[in-house]
């Protein structure tokens, strides 16, 4: 009987043993990578004409690397339905300096518009969560080649800024 217990007992820990996940390195963006809590308001002449056009409140846009995970790209993504523009499009990214931009970038969300932003940067520590968090702000201006209003004079683009995600209910 003790041999079987013996026997079974090596059985496990080598079948243990051959479990082990192996690490997964951190990605070229990490830092600059996550879910955010923002807010969308129009903007021209350098100021705010309007906060919170469509009445949306604070939205989840994120931010992550690419497929290829090269350093000075990342993706720029909104994550719900009924937000101001369902947008998903490639940014350029500094990651020591934590800015980013792009020109005319496509917008895998819609075939026919593309994204251009401008002033992109992403500030550590720069944010309070409304729990009194402190957490990494980001901020950034889009213009989508399809915003009819943009085009008539209502306002050059959107600016958007906000805070990490953290997932803690009081500060959602």
């Amino acid at each position: 009987m003790k041999r079987i217990i013996y026997i079974l007992s090596i059985l496990s820990l080598g079948l243990l043993a051959s479990c082990q996940k192996d690490p997964i390195g951190e990605t070229s963006c990490v830092d600059m990578s996550g879910q955010w809590y923002v807010t969308c308001d129009a903007f021209a002449g350098g100021e705010v004409v309007y906060e919170d056009p469509f009445g949306l409140g604070q939205f989840i846009i994120l931010t992550s690397n690419t497929a290829k995970d090269i350093p000075t790209e990342m993706m720029l993504s909104d994550l719900r339905d009924d937000s101001f523009w369902n947008f998903k499009c490639k940014i350029v990214v500094d990651p020591a300096t934590m800015t980013f931009f792009a020109t005319d970038s496509e917008n895998f969300e819609y075939e026919d518009c593309t994204a251009t932003v401008t002033g992109g940067k992403i500030i550590k520590g720069g944010a309070v969560t409304p729990s009194g968090m402190p957490v990494d702000y980001i901020e950034f201006h889009i213009l989508f080649s399809d915003d009819g209003n943009a085009a008539a004079g209502y306002w050059e683009d959107f600016y958007v800024h906000g805070y990490r995600y953290t997932g803690f209910k009081n500060d959602d």
